[in-house]
């Protein structure tokens, strides 16, 4: 009986002694990832970036969806591309802004001065006013702080230099920017761009958008466009 109990003794010891040898090998187990990291298989599947981090201009970030011309309440627009955009925002560039205006309104924005000739650029999403003008434009005004915007009308005075209307989301607010940009230039823009352009029409979805100034613009005749999800 007392050779049972001391076997049963032994048994239970060694047991202990190899959960302890286990528990301390656990604790203090360090993998080796250097094989890991350095592996082909690793790095064929790592995934690659779309472009250098940092590398990004504001120009190439903040574009608008949509260029309109909108002329005798007949519009024409395209998507935004590329070459369209630069096109159009070129002869806006590193001008002189030599009057602002801000004009609120609590109901039905009209813009008396704007004439049956001008351009839209639209935006999905809202953004400052002063980086647009800023670090797109490279123009320096003297705007209302903390406005922003998601449409840009580009219309001319009488003396033929272009007048910016920044509009905001809500369709209550504008900001006039009287400019030196010259409007022959954006006429020679929209010529350049005038084959990408299809006949548009104008919407009135509120009484927000009673004016041409905030009517919504869309295709006559919509085609399929490839969309891309970020």
């Amino acid at each position: 009986m007392n050779s049972k109990e001391h076997i049963k003794s032994i048994i239970l010891g060694l047991l202990i002694l190899i959960s302890i040898v286990l528990t301390y090998l656990v604790w203090n187990y360090t993998p080796d990832l250097n094989n890991v990291t350095n592996s082909d298989s690793s790095k064929k599947n790592e995934p690659k970036p779309l472009s250098k981090p940092m590398t990004a201009s504001m120009e190439g970030t903040v574009t608008p969806f949509q260029i309109i011309h909108s002329k005798d309440d007949k519009p024409q627009g395209t998507v935004s591309t590329g070459d369209a955009l630069d096109s159009i925002t070129k002869p806006l560039k590193n001008q002189e802004v030599k009057s602002v205006s801000h004009m609120r309104r609590d109901h039905n924005l009209v813009i008396p001065e704007l004439s049956n000739d001008f351009t839209v650029l639209d935006f999905t999403y809202d953004l400052p006013l002063t980086t647009y003008l800023s670090q797109v434009l490279n123009i320096d005004a003297n705007v209302p702080n903390h406005f922003n915007f998601n449409r840009l009308l580009i219309d001319q005075d009488n003396d033929n230099h272009v007048v910016l209307y920044a509009i905001s989301k809500d369709r209550h607010e504008v900001v006039k920017l009287k400019t030196s940009a010259q409007g022959k230039n954006i006429d020679s823009a929209l010529d350049s761009i005038k084959s990408d352009m299809q006949p548009y029409t104008e919407i009135i979805t509120n009484k927000d958008t009673i004016d041409k100034a905030t009517h919504v613009f869309a295709p006559s005749k919509p085609k399929d466009l490839k969309s891309y999800r970020m």
